[in-house]
């Protein structure tokens, strides 16, 4: 098989994009709508999306999309390539539906990456459940192509198994301090002010709806990235065009006061973006509005899980109970000098040292 890489999606040929949409595409986060947004508004100045492809046109056996994250850099002009989800959800080697064998895929890619025409020094692959055994595969793999590889710890990851359940049975189970957090809040809002919550997915309500979420966005700490709302409102529209898009909001006296972008997707309801505007804090308008999410998503949505995202933030383990780690991988290509040195500098092996002692290479990358 051969392997091709493309910059930018647009010089993918139509064959291997297809199969993004083709291999799970109920899976909103490893669409070719997702990509394609992530490429006009997300990618940092300088960044670049490859598409590897593997196989031909006419006959596409899989294509795995990885981040340049800018052109070569420092003395030795080390270049680099992230296979890394934009988003850090799972990596995934996509692979034409009737073909299925994504190591035969990952393996033409690394030997490319390796010794190949897409000869990278550095390359980075995640994020991966160590549980599934791919990150295994994928270490294999680039140790076989000429690949100095470790592995390293992402993130944790909070969610909740809900299937079968009723969100009433659900939030029975939760800590009693939630609970009653919940039933104090609601209380102050009736005293207080007229509060009012609005779920979204599409439709007429959908573009006044991101203008009040931006706004909410805006107010707060989150909307200081500068890519930030080009971003958020393509992700939305797109979100939405796939029936995927949960978009609640929360108001107080009128005004937004909480935005919280969910997307239900593949089974899994993912609680995307959390933002809050300061001056409404007093009355936890986002504990409200983030129980509105669950009610939601638990029993009309039906899903079978809740995904909180990145991040040990102590808030969520009272909202779900079950925690699990993200690791990547790290590959330094023993074939270029630039590999080696980056190797030297990040590993601190004596096995690295020996190895490069013997290759007469130590000096080298000293220096």
């Amino acid at each position: 098989m051969t392997v091709q890489a493309y910059r930018g999606l647009s010089h993918v040929p139509e064959a291997f994009l297809r199969i993004l949409d083709e291999d799970k595409g109920s899976d909103f986060f490893v669409s070719r709508a997702f990509y394609e947004n992530f490429e006009r508004h997300g990618l940092l100045p300088g960044s670049e999306l490859r598409g590897f492809a593997v196989g031909e046109p006419g006959s596409p056996q899989g294509i795995t999309v990885g981040i340049s994250p800018s052109g070569p850099v420092g003395f030795l002009r080390s270049n680099a390539i992230h296979f890394a989800h934009p988003d850090q959800m799972l990596y995934r080697a996509y692979t034409h539906p009737e073909n299925g064998l994504r190591r035969d895929v990952i393996e033409q890619v690394a030997e490319a990456l390796g010794r190949g025409a897409a000869r990278t020094d550095i390359v980075k692959f995640g994020a991966f459940d160590p549980r599934d055994g791919l990150i295994e595969v994928v270490g294999e793999l680039l140790r076989k192509h000429g690949f100095i590889t470790q592995a390293y710890f992402l993130f944790g990851n909070w969610y909740g198994d809900v299937a079968g359940k009723s969100a009433e049975a659900y939030m029975a189970e939760r800590p009693s301090q939630l609970r009653n957090t919940i039933r104090r809040r609601n209380k102050r809002m009736d005293k207080e002010a007229f509060g009012q919550f609005q779920l979204v997915q599409g439709g007429e309500p959908l573009a006044p709806a991101i203008s009040d979420y931006v706004r909410v966005l805006v107010a707060s700490w989150q909307g200081r990235h500068p890519m930030d709302k080009n971003y958020i409102m393509g992700l939305l529209h797109s979100a939405s065009a796939k029936g995927v898009l949960r978009l609640g909001l929360y108001y107080v006296d009128g005004q937004p006061a909480a935005g919280q972008i969910w997307m239900v997707t593949a089974g899994v309801a993912h609680c995307y973006r959390l933002a809050y505007d300061a001056r409404f804090s007093r009355l936890s308008v986002g504990t409200l509005l983030t129980y509105e999410m669950f009610r939601h998503v638990i029993d009309v949505d039906k899903v079978e899980r809740i995904d909180f995202g990145i991040g040990d933030d102590p808030f969520k383990r009272t909202w779900v109970n079950r925690r699990r780690e993200f690791w990547g991988i790290a590959g330094f290509n023993k074939g270029t000098l630039a590999g080696l040195r980056s190797a030297a500098t990040d590993l601190s092996s004596t096995a690295v040292k020996r190895m490069l002692i013997r290759l007469g290479l130590w000096k080298v990358v000293r220096q």
